[in-house]
This record gives structure tokens, sequence and C-alpha cells, in this order.
């Protein structure tokens, strides 16, 4: 309906009479159907698409008009039921709060074409969006890779953002939805530190809680492996597990259990075990610090899982500490769990282990970041990139093992390295002779899939 009513003009020009009519016929039997069937549409976004296109085909068909009042009142109730207060879509997914401004920007205009001011629950909706896809944004420009977030397509995002240059920006360091935002110098840091949606909007969320990006100006660092493009639906399962998040894992189990479907009525199976998750956001003498924890492993285990974020004043430093703790009470285990803090580099940065033990990442820009840690082994692993519009990539991934009794505490720091004497073609060279397979190679064609003990799952 809604590409029908976009296109119609240039569909219908120079039409001869019997082409046009049977178009208009087709489209009124259309709109006459779904005023009776958007019920029957998935909820969350599907049942919202379904409406917008109702809503429109009244402002937009001839005779119409009546209908607009049966089609809009719906359509505010779930934008507000859909539409968090800052914001965010109740799936927490990125990718839906810019699908749905491509569908509710056109629909405002074509209130105000006819002569017809939107109801405020629209207008203000579509101001609160904006404002949190910006919170969302690494300083590269894409759209941070959580919950059924891929790659994120750059064109239409830019027409998003441009439509209302006047609209309110989030503050630099905040916490929206379940989502922290640290920003200083020409990093920024985006972190999940939110619960898993309720079930009926769940179908695409991930295991991914207390994962976080990473950007350094405008070229992505710390990623998480995102979602995979329609071609390539096998690889969704995968990358919703806690493995491919760059955040820690328990003995090789998903933080939530969430099921596989596109929506809960459609057949998917409810998250198993809720977990909670807190998160805080303060200042210290000009930098920012994140402190979150979630109890998803309690249940199992017995143990909460608590990461710490500090970056510092210039953005050229960032301290970080994971924790694995009893949930009530100090706890000693039978017998020694393994955990992985894995952190997943973007398909172009390079990593090489220097003669310290210490890990240097190397930016095709030619900066170089300088990673460490203790409390657990560190190495260079394997790792796949699936949020990209050419498929599945190689890239690499720093990951630290150890073995958790009942506690662990593992800290690790990331700083930017300043070096003169290096120069930036030499650097940049570097990183093509250490990323050297090709990006675009699809897994399914030569690619070693990944394994459990390359720290993806299986």
């Amino acid at each position: 309906m809604l590409s029908w009513l976009s296109h119609a003009g240039l569909i219908l020009d120079g039409a001869e009479r019997r082409p046009y009519g049977s178009f208009m016929l087709s489209l009124e039997d259309q709109a006459t159907y779904l005023s009776a069937a958007w019920r029957n549409a998935s909820d969350g976004y599907p049942r919202l698409l379904a409406l917008i296109g109702l809503a429109q085909s009244a402002l937009c068909i001839a005779g119409h008009e009546s209908r607009l009042g049966k089609a809009e009142r719906p359509l505010i109730e779930e934008l507000k039921r859909q539409v968090l207060s800052d914001g965010a879509h109740v799936s927490r997914n990125p990718g839906t709060i810019l699908d749905l401004l491509l569908d509710l920007l056109p629909l405002r205009q074509c209130f105000l074409a006819r002569g017809l001011t939107p109801d405020e629950t629209l207008t203000e909706a579509i101001v609160r969006m904006l404002s949190m896809l910006r919170h969302l944004r690494l300083g590269d420009g894409q759209l941070s890779r959580f919950n059924g977030m891929g790659a994120t397509e750059r064109e239409a995002l830019a027409t998003v953002l441009t439509y209302d240059k006047a609209v309110q920006v989030s503050d630099a360091s905040s916490l929206l939805s379940g989502y922290a935002r640290l920003h200083l110098g020409p990093t920024v840091i985006i972190a999940d530190v939110g619960a898993p949606p309720q079930p009926e909007f769940a179908g695409q969320a991930c295991a991914g809680c207390l994962s976080f990006e990473l950007s350094a100006g405008g070229e992505p660092v710390i990623v998480n492996a995102g979602a995979p493009a329609s071609s390539q639906e096998r690889f969704r399962a995968v990358s919703r597990s806690t493995l491919s998040h760059s955040t820690l894992s328990l003995n090789g189990h998903p933080s939530a259990l969430l099921g596989y479907a596109e929506g809960f009525r459609q057949g998917a199976e409810p998250p198993v075990g809720r977990y909670e998750a807190v998160a805080n956001l303060s200042e210290d003498d000009g930098a920012v610090a994140l402190v979150a924890s979630h109890d998803g492993y309690a249940s199992r285990f017995g143990l909460v899982h608590a990461r710490s974020i500090k970056l510092s004043h210039d953005g050229n430093c960032v301290e970080g500490c994971d924790k694995l703790e009893g949930a009530k009470t100090e706890l000693r285990l039978a017998w020694d769990v393994p955990f992985a803090v894995h952190f997943h580099l973007h398909p172009r940065v390079g990593a090489r282990l220097a003669g310290d033990g210490s890990i240097e990442l190397l930016l095709p820009g030619g900066a170089r970041w300088q990673f460490r840690a203790a409390g657990a082994a560190v190495s260079i692993e394997e790792s796949t990139h699936y949020a990209d519009l050419r498929g599945a990539l190689h890239a690499q991934q720093v990951v630290l093992r150890g073995l958790c009794y009942g506690a662990a505490e593992v800290r690790w720091t990331l700083e930017r390295v300043t070096d003169a004497s290096l120069d930036l073609s030499v650097q940049f060279a570097e990183v093509r002779a250490i990323m050297s397979s090709e990006d675009d190679q699809d897994p399914a064609n030569g690619m070693a899939m990944p394994t459990e003990a390359s720290g993806s799952p299986r």
C-alpha cells in the first residue's frame, strides 16, 4: 500500500482510463482489507506498519477521508504503547526506530499536504525517535549493533536525520532505554545495560547484556557481530548469542535464552529466566564512568556479572573491569567454571601481540591503540562480523580467558598510542598485512565457521 501510494504519480503518469481505474480499484480493495486485517499483524513494528499504511491510504485516496479517524485512533494508541518516553522502541532494536521514521515522516507530510494537523502524539514520537537515533550513533555514523541491528543503511539514516534539523540531541553522557552513551573527545562508547524486552517484542533481541561498542573518531574499533543480512538468515541464531557480543560469557552459556522466530505470535519461545539489569553513570574530574550489572547467570551458576567502564576526559583512555560475584552472598562453586571476555574488532581493525604481552590494535587511518589486561590469559582469536551488506566478513577478537571458582575479576585498559616516528602509510600497510583475508569472503564459501574454541558459538 505504502509503495503504491508513494509511486502513484510515476505509475499513473499518462495512464489510460482503464489501467488507471484498475489501479485505483485495487488500492481501494487493499485499503478495505487492511482496515479489517491490521489486528492480525504480529505485535510490534508489523502492526504499526499496517496502521501507517491504513492512515496514509485514508489521506491519499479521494473519498476515503471519512476513514481517517478509524485509522488514526489505533495508530496513536500503538505509538503510545510501542514508542517509549525517550524515543526507543519497545523491542530495543535501533533499526526499528529508523524503519518507523521512514514511514512516519512521510505520513506527517501527508497530513500537512491535506491541510490537517497530525495528532501531537505522532509529532512528539517523531521528535523523540530522532533524538534516540543520535544517541545510538557511533563516531563513524553507524547505528550501534544491538538486539537485531545489522548494517546501517547510510542513505536512509542521512535522509531521516536531515529531515528535522531542529531536533533536540541527548546529552553526550546519558542513559536511555538501557543504552549508555559515553562520549568524550573523539571516542564514543555505547553499551547495552538493559534487560531483554517483553516476550512479544523479543523476536530479534540478543543475549548481549553489558556488551559495548567503541569508535575512535570516524573509525569503529570494538563492535558486536551484529545481525546478518536477510540473504544470510542461517547465521541469525549465532549472531544473537552472548559469544557474538563484546561482553563476558560464562562456560559458553548465553546470558539469556531467546526465541528465534520473528515475533512471539509467529511461534517464538519467550525468553527463559528473564534477568534484571542495573546501571549508573557518573562524572569525576572530567571523566565519565559507567557501572552496570546483570543477574542472567544467577539461576544457573548463582553469579552476577558486573562491568565498569571509565572514559578519560580526553577520550584517549578506557579503563574497564569485569567481575563475577555471588548473587546473594560469597559463593564457592563445586568446580571451576571457565569464562571468557570477548572484544570483537571491526573487520578493518588489525591486532597483533606486542613483546610486553599487550595487544596493539591498528586502525586503517593510522591510529594505534594498546590493549592490556590483568586477571586472565590474553589471546587474539578469529571472529566473524555479520553486520555488513556484503555478507559475513572475517574479523579478529581479543579474548580474556580464565577460571571462576566463585568470584573473579579481570581488569583491562585500552589506550591510544601516539608515535610520530611511525608513518601513517606504514601503519596502514601493517593493518592490511594483518588482515590478509578477503573482506568480502562468505563463511559458506571457504571461510571456516566460528567454533566455540575460537570464542564464537557453534
